[in-house]
């Protein structure tokens, strides 16, 4: 009815069609953005949690890699009987757990929960100490036998995280150029450190 729509003189007035419309209008707009806000979650999340269910992996494998390593080095500076080759391998030892730390610092800094980055990391710590303790009260005879096995173990994990983790998501950039010459000046770096000692 056209009465319906009149408005007095000097007031705006709207139809009450008019205003229902508008009403149905701004509705279907809010449903729409929660639906486009509700399937950007679900899409965050589910990738957040295929990222997280790959994190926890990554730390145990690296945390028992470069734990087992370090016990190594521990048993190797608690073989050491002359005071010249036990200052020599503690201080090879102390540049080595550096970089170590740092590489087991970046896979556990993205995903594990603060529980396990806390275990993760006292095990890392403590097992230098425990390789020196157990080094300085095995025979060398036995510790040859144990090393190599063990050795081959903590080589190859070492080797998963380190191609998995840390160079395979590095390499996925488009400026693969300046990863790859670090990667390999890395290489060469731990070559001539692995002559030299």
């Amino acid at each position: 009815d056209d009465s319906e729509c009149a408005a007095p003189s000097g007031a705006p007035s709207r139809c009450p069609v008019e205003r229902a419309r508008a009403s149905d209008t701004v509705s279907d707009a809010a449903a729409f953005l929660a639906r486009e806000a509700d399937t950007a979650c679900a899409s965050r999340s589910g990738l957040g949690s295929r990222r997280s269910s790959r994190r926890p992996l990554a730390a145990v494998v690296a945390t028992c890699g470069l734990s087992v390593h370090a016990v190594l080095e521990g048993l190797a500076l608690g073989l050491r009987a002359s005071p010249g080759d036990f200052a020599v391998i503690c201080a090879t030892i102390g540049v080595h757990k550096a970089f170590a730390s740092l590489a087991l610092g970046a896979v556990l800094a993205d995903g594990p929960t603060a529980r396990v980055r806390r275990v993760a990391t006292l095990a890392f710590c403590s097992a230098t100490p425990v390789g020196i303790v157990v080094g300085s009260a095995l025979l060398v005879s036995t510790t040859c036998v144990v090393i190599a096995p063990v050795g081959a173990f903590s080589a190859g994990s070492l080797m998963w995280v380190a191609l998995h983790e840390v160079i395979s998501p590095a390499t996925s950039r488009s400026d693969v150029a300046p990863v790859l010459l670090a990667t390999w000046l890395g290489f060469i770096a731990m070559t001539l450190l692995a002559v030299w000692v």
